[in-house]
């Protein structure tokens, strides 16, 4: 580098229009003279000792010829190198001052152009604090210099401020340390810190700061995925995606989101799809007094299972295979009555149900004891031959059979009100019910013999009855008639 002050200029008897400080003003077309006699010399006081590398003289006129010497010089007192600086008659092989030359360079001849850079001791340099430049012509003439730069080799060199990268910034640190650091985003690649040689230079090269982004999310079976806070359609810190699975698909509880993180990565596992599997439904034949069948011989979702109960019959009771990995409706039960038979029943309108049946079976019993007892009673007549012919008048016969006319009349109306179809809540159909409940069918046989024993009165009626059998019969038509009334 080039010696900057370049500190305090002296020579011997000078030009009075030309001092030695023109020599170091920096403009070449301002040139120092000496007088014509010996010794001519100049001489730069650089303050404080330092290695000089090479010499740059400019001189007035480039085709004259030039023979002189470069000196640097060692002092060891600044005060007497001073003192010498100062006396005229200072010469360079005076040996009573306590100083040191080293020959830097010389030249003699004709300058190829008017600056010529001469180097110092192959360029490693001469340590000295004073340079010396002493003219060697024999010929009496003006020794003249326009321009003296002298370069040396610095112990420490200020390195400037660093590249700052994209992205980044720089940390509070020792001028001669810089730590780089990258906003929120991005990541750095190479050394974040850099420190300044004495060459000047930082050590390491710049680093950079590149965006964060993770590998964009692969499509997965059965399902998809939606992905937010992307930059550039890439994702970056913080994007965020959600997997979803399509109907009848399940993560199984794996967590279906995922966030974009510092280091690249995305958070977690990505999950996978599984079907939906309720498995098969609860057969517990002591609780449910049935069992369920597949319909369609799979349990994945949206698969259905029927209650059969153990008597055989179809209950008409369906579950289904939920998104929830549940059988909806397994509360279904099968009803036992006190009749031996099973009959299917959802669990929330049990208790209504069971009311209802209670009630007619309660009302069917009755009926059919009653009508047992009448069959009983008829055929107790029939056979102790009470219903026999021994009218002696025909007024008599006339009012006995209007009566007995009446009574059978009676036990038909009752025999045809037993017939009629038996309504349950359900409004189901005589047929229907009849297949269903034991009880129904018992009815219908008791009915259909209490027919037989009217067409068998009937034969008789045509022929006159006593009163006793008259009253008989007429007794169990009002007691048919109550039960019809039932």
């Amino acid at each position: 580098t080039t010696l900057s002050p370049v500190g305090y200029t002296s020579s011997s008897e000078a030009l009075s229009l030309y001092p030695p400080e023109l020599a170091v003003d920096g403009n070449k077309r301002s040139c120092f003279y000496s007088n014509r006699r010996k010794p001519r010399w100049w001489r730069m006081d650089m303050g404080t000792p330092h290695t000089v590398i090479s010499v740059s003289i400019t001189v007035p006129f480039a085709s004259s010829e030039h023979h002189f010497t470069i000196y640097v010089i060692e002092v060891n007192d600044t005060t007497t190198a001073t003192k010498y600086q100062k006396c005229a008659s200072f010469r360079v092989n005076d040996t009573t001052t306590a100083t040191k030359y080293q020959k830097c360079a010389s030249f003699r001849g004709i300058f190829s152009s008017q600056t010529m850079v001469l180097s110092c001791g192959n360029l490693k340099g001469i340590i000295g604090s004073v340079l010396h430049i002493e003219d060697n012509s024999q010929h009496l003439d003006h020794f003249g210099l326009c321009e003296v730069e002298v370069f040396v080799r610095k112990d420490y060199y200020e390195c400037g401020q660093p590249e700052i990268p994209t992205n980044s910034y720089m940390l509070d640190k020792p001028s001669h340390i810089v730590t780089y650091g990258c906003h929120n985003g991005y990541k750095l690649e190479g050394s974040n810190q850099r420190s300044c040689m004495k060459t000047g230079q930082w050590t390491g090269s710049q680093p950079i700061c590149r965006e964060i982004n993770c590998p964009k999310p692969i499509p997965i079976d059965n399902g998809n995925y939606r992905l937010s806070g992307q930059t550039n359609d890439r994702p970056a810190l913080g994007s965020r995606v959600v997997y979803t699975c399509q109907q009848g698909y399940t993560t199984l509880g794996a967590n279906d989101t995922q966030y974009c993180q510092e280091n690249g990565t995305w958070t977690g596992l990505q999950p996978d799809c599984h079907p939906i599997d309720c498995g098969l439904p609860n057969d517990n034949s002591e609780y449910l007094g049935g069992r369920f069948k597949l319909l369609n011989t799979s349990t994945k979702y949206a698969s259905m299972a029927e209650l059969i109960c153990f008597s055989g019959k179809i209950s008409g009771l369906f579950i289904r295979c939920g998104e929830d990995g549940l059988w909806s409706g397994l509360d279904s039960t099968c009803i036992y009555n006190k009749v031996n038979y099973y009959t299917a029943n959802a669990s929330e309108s049990i208790g209504q149900k069971n009311s209802d049946i209670s009630v007619s079976a309660i009302l069917a019993t009755v009926i059919v004891a009653v009508l047992l007892i009448l069959i009983v009673l008829v055929f107790l007549l029939f056979k102790k031959k009470i219903l026999h012919i021994k009218c002696s008048t025909p007024a008599l016969n006339i009012v006995g059979s209007r009566r007995t006319s009446w009574a059978l009349e009676a036990l038909r109306s009752t025999n045809l009100q037993l017939r009629k179809p038996f309504r349950f809540q359900s409004n189901t159909s005589v047929k229907q019910e009849t297949n269903r409940h034991p009880i129904q069918s018992s009815i219908k046989t008791v009915s259909s013999n209490l027919e037989n024993v009217y067409e068998e009165i009937a034969n008789f009626s045509s022929n006159p009855i006593s009163n006793e059998t008259e009253e008989k019969i007429r007794r169990a038509a009002i007691i048919a008639a109550e039960l019809a009334a039932i």
